[in-house]
């Protein structure tokens, strides 16, 4: 089967979508921002790259039609996020087209009237659209008419993400001393609110003196969040330990007695989240869009409000003073995820959709 993605070359979630399909079909990869480097090295992948560009609009013409030229004669053309290349679709006619939404570019274009008449058109030219969240599945619905909509995961590798030793050499490196660690792994951008994380730190060390907030991560709030820790007279509570790879993501984990996340908002399950619950790491995270799907309190996990950080810091207390229980919700938390988010089961399931679309 020829299938070819138009998707980020930058996003790892899309590297990990379109690898999972690479030795057994025939694929393309477009991006039209460039690519991570690390992302280019599957010799079963075709790489195109067109940097389509506001501020270059007759270069982004252009691209967008070498586009429609590089993929004739495919079996399905698979659109990740709904933007100006969905364009294509106007002039693909014969070839099944699947979209997927990752959230933000369908709650972006229904703050403006032009930008959701396009979107709805986009979705009803599609022969499927896929989405990681109940929630907009159901926004979904309402703009795409008769196009079916299915739920697929992003997904994490369970086997890759499990409960490992604790990490000694970390330990070490980071100087810890301490024995309960919360950490936040999202990056510094307002939708994920590490503000409320840091002042529930201070709320915590004053019942919990040893607590120690990793802030792994990084964005555009890093600076004033590390401002906001000297303010507070935090530094001894509080730590930031930059972006981490997946293998320093497991290494952190290892020594961690509770994961938060405090996202104002999120499609599906955050990754970071899946992630922490598939290592066993019990998580506190806000009761927001679709995580009381995944999260149900004292069970897999607990939630809070959103922005409260009194509330966050109950809870962090509430986990930190029980093992046991912090135990059995990581337990129960990573046969959620392996039920029901694990790459391997969610890109079988559209492996088969791709077989059914292509016939």
């Amino acid at each position: 089967m020829k299938i070819a993605f138009i998707a980020s070359g930058k996003s790892i979630h899309s590297y990990k979508w379109i690898r999972s399909f690479s030795e057994e079909h025939d694929i393309i990869w477009i991006s039209i921002s460039g690519f991570d480097s690390k992302f280019l090295h599957d010799k079963n992948i075709k790489y195109f790259d067109y940097n389509f560009s506001r501020s270059n609009l007759i270069n982004s013409i252009i691209g967008l039609f070498k586009i429609i030229i590089d993929v004739k004669k495919l079996d399905v053309l698979h659109l990740h996020y709904i933007g100006f290349h969905a364009l294509t679709t106007l002039f693909l006619r014969a070839t099944p087209i699947v979209v997927t939404a990752w959230g933000s570019d369908v709650v972006f274009a229904e703050k403006s009237i032009f930008k959701t008449f396009f979107l709805s058109y986009y979705l009803k030219k599609a022969q499927l659209i896929t989405c990681d969240s109940a929630h907009m599945k159901s926004k979904i619905l309402n703009l795409s008419g008769k196009t079916p909509v299915e739920l697929i995961n992003f997904g994490i590798d369970t086997k890759e993400f499990k409960k490992r030793k604790f990490d000694h050499g970390l330990k070490k490196e980071i100087s810890l001393i301490s024995n309960n660690i919360i950490i936040s792994t999202r990056n510094h951008e307002l939708v994920y609110d590490i503000d409320t994380v840091i002042k529930s730190a201070r709320i915590v060390v004053n019942t919990c003196p040893d607590a120690l907030f990793i802030i792994a991560g990084s964005g555009s709030l890093t600076s004033s969040l590390r401002i906001e820790v000297e303010n507070l007279l935090l530094t001894e509570s509080v730590i930031f330990v930059g972006s981490l790879s997946s293998i320093d993501i497991l290494r952190y984990l290892s020594v961690t007695s509770i994961y938060v996340s405090s996202a104002l908002s999120d499609g599906g399950i955050a990754a970071s989240t899946a992630e922490a619950m598939s290592a066993e790491v019990p998580c506190i995270v806000t009761d927001v869009a679709d995580n009381s799907e995944w999260i149900e309190d004292g069970v897999t996990g607990m939630l809070f409000k959103v922005q409260d950080e009194r509330d966050l810091a109950h809870k962090i207390l509430f986990l930190l003073k029980d093992a046991n229980l912090r135990n059995m919700i990581g337990k129960r938390s990573r046969a959620l995820i392996q039920k029901n988010n694990d790459i391997h089961n969610e890109m079988n399931k559209m492996g088969e959709l791709y077989t059914l679309l292509a016939n």
